[in-house]
């Protein structure tokens, strides 16, 4: 069964014995765990409340966050990687489509971008932003959002104002 590990909060089944395979502490033991901290998903569309995600209290201030993630891991492999690449796409659809599919290859290849921004404002007080930064522990470049640790008053107010 998938669970959040409360000291890593990564979604992870954990091992015979109830270790998390991420962190390897034992998931279901909370000692040293926030008990006042969980997860939340926002997107970059996401209505959010006007509670601060660190400490639960009343703030209309954001932070944007922002992050982007450039596709390609270094100029040699991507270099390979786009030839393989171009080339499979172009035989492929050259087959079914003929000229036209290559030259469609072509195109398509050359307008793929290698930065895809993510932001996302959040809530977080004054107080809060000058004694912890926010960052998100994972970011969905397909999905356009970001997951981040929360104060439970948060995620519950989140939930509340995004169920459909």
């Amino acid at each position: 069964m998938i669970n959040e590990c409360p000291h890593c909060h990564r979604r992870v089944i954990p091992l015979a014995g109830g270790e998390c395979p991420a962190c390897h502490k034992d998931t279901t033991r909370c000692e040293g765990v926030d008990p006042n901290r969980t997860t939340a998903l926002i997107g970059e569309k996401a209505t959010l409340p006007d509670i601060c995600c660190s400490c639960g209290s009343f703030t209309p201030r954001r932070i944007a966050i922002k992050r982007s993630a450039n596709v390609s891991a270094s100029k040699n492999e991507a270099e390979r990687d786009d030839q393989v690449s171009g080339w499979a796409s172009q035989m492929v659809l050259g087959v079914l489509f003929g000229s036209f599919g290559r030259l469609f290859a072509v195109f398509a290849d050359r307008s793929t971008s290698s930065e895809m921004p993510v932001e996302v404002s959040i809530p977080q007080c004054e107080l809060c932003s000058e004694s912890q930064a926010i960052e998100p522990l994972h970011v969905n470049y397909d999905l356009c959002r970001m997951k981040f640790l929360v104060h439970k008053d948060f995620a519950k107010e989140f939930e509340r104002v995004n169920r459909r």
